[in-house]
């Protein structure tokens, strides 16, 4: 889907990590003219994540955004407050739907599910669902110059 793509490509995942495969398609990507979205949640914001979508975001025709959810009013909730979707729109009438975040150990290293929909209307929903976290409010655009706290807490201890 993303060597095929014609004018855009959007992604969205609970998280991005350093993967070369990828990383190289979606540069040759916006190379050869396709915009590229990438919205990931905060998880994906530790410093090695960060830099990979840094050096994402300073590439012509690429612009990376993160999505913060604020904590519920009654204070932190494990695995809660974040957006954890994983897809991936080629164009109007094409997605990759899946299980998988997009770092090593879940192509290599795991199991996981997906597959692609070659359907304008399926598609369109998604982009839809795309649209409402990348200008809702809660989005941020990558600021190579900015260090992002992370903000992913397992067991509530803030590390």
């Amino acid at each position: 889907l993303i060597d095929g793509a014609r004018d855009s490509l959007k992604l969205q995942l609970l998280s991005y990590g350093t993967y070369e495969p990828l990383e190289r398609a979606l540069q040759e990507a916006a190379a050869r003219g396709v915009r590229v979205s990438l919205l990931v949640s905060d998880w994906s914001l530790s410093r090695s994540r960060q830099n990979t979508l840094k050096r994402l975001q300073q590439t012509e025709g690429i612009t990376v955004r993160f999505t913060s959810i604020p904590e519920h009013s009654g204070g932190f909730i494990s695995y809660a407050r974040v957006e954890h979707p994983k897809y991936l729109l080629a164009d109007a009438d094409r997605a990759w739907v899946g299980t998988s975040n997009w770092s090593p150990d879940y192509f290599e290293a795991s199991r996981n599910a997906g597959f692609v929909l070659r359907s304008s209307r399926l598609a369109a929903l998604l982009h839809e669902k795309f649209a409402l976290s990348w200008d809702g409010p809660y989005a941020t655009t990558i600021d190579p110059d900015v260090e992002y706290p992370n903000r992913r807490r397992d067991d509530g201890s803030g590390k």
